[in-house]
């Protein structure tokens, strides 16, 4: 073993790819398997079992960041652990950072990953307003072909014990998810002040993922979920659909048991006492051929000050 201090660089470079692993810490011990000679600055991974480093442990591949206080890398069996984990990248896809916080993260495989005690979030700060926590999560990538024979690899995450965090107090949970993380049922949350309804929290879950049946290609179909705390609970279904000779969409939004007060445009204000109010509407087209199509159009609102 070589013991490394005063400040540590590994650079690890992966024959036959591109992939260049950059490792920095204060200090490290470096396990060979083989006696390598007087030259310990440039030797082959082949001749190391393992390395250890502690102290601000940054360990970078240019597109995902790793960093903790200490880490242990079985370089023979490709396998690493790492306590206090903070690992961060950028989802080019959707346009914002990510972080994940994790009592430790051990990597199994080259494919293989388990954080224990994680937290997910899009700000570097240590105490993120808002975070996903998990128990447990693991994530594997997995091989798939394509309709068109194509190879393709796509990530499985399975989180047990999924909380919903809000300033570090729980405000929802999730006993576990296994699947696709781009599949997460939970597509969007808010909180909102509002005029007419006072304090909300807003949630859209894709209907297919949270019932666990495949997504049709045609279709889409979003479950609202609210809660309007000044009303009452708020339920809803949006869906669009669409082909090559037809297209339509649906809306429905009901509040039920309201107990609120409207506060029109015109300044009025009507109390509600305990009444179920929603709206209905949905609109389709098909063609017919080259000469015809038709349009079909279904509405109902509960009442005329539901929409103002």
């Amino acid at each position: 073993a070589v013991v490394l201090e005063d400040g540590v660089n590994v650079t690890y470079r992966e024959p036959g790819t591109e992939r260049v692993l950059e490792l920095s810490a204060q200090r490290a011990v470096v396990f060979f398997a083989a006696d390598v000679g007087p030259n310990t600055t440039s030797v082959r991974a082949s001749n190391i079992d393992g390395i250890y480093m502690e102290g601000d442990v940054v360990a970078s591949d240019g597109r995902y960041n790793l960093r903790g206080p200490r880490v242990f890398y079985d370089v023979r069996n490709d396998r690493a652990l790492i306590l206090d984990a903070v690992f961060s990248t950028f989802d080019t896809r959707v346009g914002f950072p990510l972080y994940v916080r994790a009592r430790s993260v051990r990597q199994l495989s080259e494919d293989e990953f388990v954080a224990d005690r994680a937290s997910v979030s899009n700000t570097a700060f240590a105490r993120p307003n808002l975070t996903i926590g998990a128990r447990s999560v693991t994530i594997r990538q997995q091989e798939r072909v394509l309709a068109d024979g194509s190879d393709d690899s796509y990530l499985v995450a399975d989180a047990r014990n999924i909380t919903l965090n809000g300033v570090g107090v729980p405000i929802g949970w999730l006993p576990s998810y296994e699947g696709n993380p781009e599949e997460i049922p939970l597509r969007d949350i808010r909180f909102v002040t509002s005029s007419r309804s006072g304090e909300e929290i807003r949630t859209r879950w894709d209907l297919f993922p949270l019932l666990g049946v495949e997504k049709p290609e045609q279709l889409s179909a979003n479950l609202l979920l609210d809660a309007l705390f000044e009303r009452g609970p708020g339920l809803g279904l949006t869906s669009d659909w669409a082909g090559e000779d037809f297209k339509g969409s649906l809306l429905t939004y009901w509040v039920l048991n309201d107990n609120g007060t409207d506060v029109l445009s015109s300044g009025a204000r009507i109390d509600r006492d305990g009444e179920n109010r929603g709206i209905f509407r949905a609109e389709h087209v098909t063609k017919l051929g080259s000469d015809w199509t038709v349009f079909a159009e279904a509405s109902h609102v509960s009442d005329e000050n539901f929409v103002d």
